[in-house]
């Protein structure tokens, strides 16, 4: 009986170690499975992202004519409370160049896309400082790239087919791609000559101030904008205590600082103001 209880016992410990292995088996084919299917996933997201559609850019179309006169008409008592402002930075700096002209005025000369966020954020602080000393015409309502582009779909204007007039100041824009990097302006002549002589590393957005200044890059956060519409960033620069107006009408006064020194401070009500002649301390 002895015999027999060990050769069952065996048996049983074999039996066992049978359903172990199976067990063991059974387990890894199940992780390899996981493991297998986690590949599948990842490769397939991957693939989305790499080849997949892009989110749609929005649309560029005529701007609405009330975000237009919200942004042409800030007081100058909202400017001269905003003053220097906050979140400002990237100020003009002085070159030594010839004088820039426009139809025998003082020139100012922008390039940009209409992709790039930070041409998009720019466009704010430039176009009201602008509209201190004339109007623009048919500036289009568009917004930055979409994704994967940074700080996607940022609402913004196109100087696209717009004009400016003005007594004291021309001004010539240029936007040479659209949100979705299709060809739009063609920078020639002079201008592309400014551009490439004066902003070498030719980053956008780029600025010339009558061949006194230029600036290269945006003033102000394109992230202020995200999820905006032009209406209501309009609304939010007229208000001067939010986030949105300390940085644009800040940022438009030191721009109006600099398009002042080409003016001889012309309008005077525009130059001798607080809010400009304390932002024209950022100026170099």
């Amino acid at each position: 009986m002895a015999k027999s209880a060990r050769a069952d016992n065996v048996r049983l410990n074999q039996l066992r170690a049978k359903e172990q292995a199976a067990e063991r088996r059974r387990r890894l084919t199940i992780a390899i499975a996981a493991t297998a299917a986690v590949v599948v996933v990842v490769a397939v997201l991957v693939g989305v992202a790499l080849f997949g559609p892009k989110q749609q850019a929005v649309a560029t179309g005529p701007l609405d004519p009330a975000v237009y006169t919200t942004l042409s008409t800030v007081p100058v008592a909202t400017f001269d409370q905003v003053g220097a402002g906050s979140g400002v930075s990237n100020p003009p700096k002085a070159i030594s160049a010839p004088a820039l002209t426009t139809d025998g005025k003082p020139g100012v000369l922008y390039v940009g896309a209409e992709y790039c966020p930070f041409c998009a954020a720019e466009r704010w602080p430039f176009v009201v400082a602008m509209t201190r000393f004339g109007q623009f015409a048919n500036l289009q309502a568009t917004a930055s790239g979409a994704a994967p582009e940074a700080y996607p779909n940022t609402a913004t204007l196109s100087f696209h087919g717009a004009s400016y007039t003005s007594q004291y100041l021309g001004f010539t824009g240029v936007e040479t791609q659209t949100n979705t990097n299709q060809p739009l302006d063609t920078l020639s002549g002079d201008n592309k000559t400014i551009f490439d002589t004066y902003n070498p590393g030719g980053s956008i957005p780029f600025i010339d101030y009558g061949g006194k200044a230029t600036a290269n890059g945006a003033s102000v956060d394109p992230s202020i904008f995200a999820g905006k519409t032009q209406a209501q960033i309009a609304d939010d620069i007229a208000n001067p205590s939010t986030t949105i107006s300390k940085a644009v009408l800040g940022s438009a006064n030191v721009i109006t600082a600099q398009l002042c020194a080409l003016t001889n401070n012309q309008p005077a009500p525009v130059c001798t103001s607080s809010g400009v002649t304390t932002a024209a301390a950022a100026l170099k």
